[in-house]
């Protein structure tokens, strides 16, 4: 059963707060003849706030933290959002191409990852050029936090927050995954895919039983996506970066996320007991984490806005 629970999952890819009134208003930003829409939140009565982009994580991830392939919501980002404009600071979370309210896909050609890192350089681009908010912090959850990592060093931001985000290549992230599901020789097969899809492969095909969760539509987003792995792209930013990770959480593993921040010097490092995946604190039991994926009801791990509060404060 915590095999067939973790496959579906993977097909899918403060009370010490003084309370700031927000404003929620909709934004959008043009990328390669595509529209892309967000959501601006601003704290009222604040002038020029610093600003956080929230990149949302893989799959069908719209900007408030929710797959349309998992039933319910658990509105991840979006009290990540409202928690930031309690606190006086403004933030910017957006519906990837394909996604949400943005739907759109250009016509002709199948979808790249670099294609999600222009986006995120677009809206950093259109923050800057607005010139309202005293600095940008680029924040990527899961597999939004390479993507984050990737637009920080083709555009000027303050800092980079990763949250649960891995440190390995995701062909490694896939194979770790999966595995746990398929015997000893389904496991074999599987990594035998993956090393021909990452090595460029156009033809590769996954062993039937795990054929769902890579459909042709998504093997060559894959193959692109594997050109980068996280523990060296990290290497190369510039700007103070904090990486937050939780012990409970069944996709990227804490572990992945101290390697992630050993991977560079100065990495700020925050490991939150019982936060899992999607930023609520649960047991470890995979029936449990399941459930707290479309549960708009628990709230965001406690010590997990403290924590990304004071980073964001002490920016130089």
């Amino acid at each position: 059963m915590r095999a067939n629970r973790l496959i579906m999952l993977l097909v899918c890819c403060f009370a010490w707060l003084q309370a700031v009134q927000a404003s929620e208003t909709g934004a959008s930003v043009q990328s390669s003849q595509m529209t892309l829409m967000g959501s601006l939140e601003t704290p009222e009565g604040v002038e020029k706030p610093p600003v956080v982009l929230i990149i949302a994580g893989s799959g069908p991830t719209d900007r408030d933290g929710n797959s349309r392939m998992i039933p319910g919501k658990n509105n991840s980002l979006r009290m990540v959002a409202e928690a930031l404009s309690a606190a006086g600071i403004a933030s910017l979370r957006y519906d990837k191409r394909g996604v949400g309210a943005s739907l759109q896909l250009q016509a002709g050609r199948d979808l790249q990852f670099d294609d999600y890192v222009g986006d995120a350089a677009a809206w950093i681009d259109w923050l800057q050029q607005s010139g309202k908010f005293s600095r940008i912090i680029v924040l990527g959850h899961s597999e939004g936090s390479l993507i984050a990592m990737l637009a920080a060093q083709r555009t000027k931001v303050s800092a980079v927050i990763s949250l649960c985000g891995p440190a390995d290549n995701i062909a490694d992230i896939l194979q770790w995954q999966v595995s746990r599901a398929l015997d000893r020789e389904g496991s074999a097969a599987h990594q035998r895919f993956l090393e021909d899809l990452k090595n460029g492969k156009v033809g590769a095909e996954p062993p039937a039983t795990v054929a769902r969760i890579y459909p042709p539509s998504v093997r060559g987003f894959l193959r692109s996506a594997m050109a980068y792995t996280p523990s060296d792209e990290i290497r190369k930013l510039r700007v103070p970066v904090l990486t937050v990770g939780g012990t409970h959480d069944i996709q990227v593993t804490d572990e992945q996320v101290r390697k992630l921040a050993a991977s560079h010097d100065g990495v700020r490092l925050v490991v939150i007991d019982g936060m899992n995946h999607v930023l609520k604190t649960t047991a470890a039991a995979p029936v449990v984490q399941i459930s707290s994926y479309g549960d708009p009801s628990l709230p965001l791990a406690s010590a997990l806005m403290p924590q990304m509060l004071d980073f964001i404060r002490r920016l130089p």
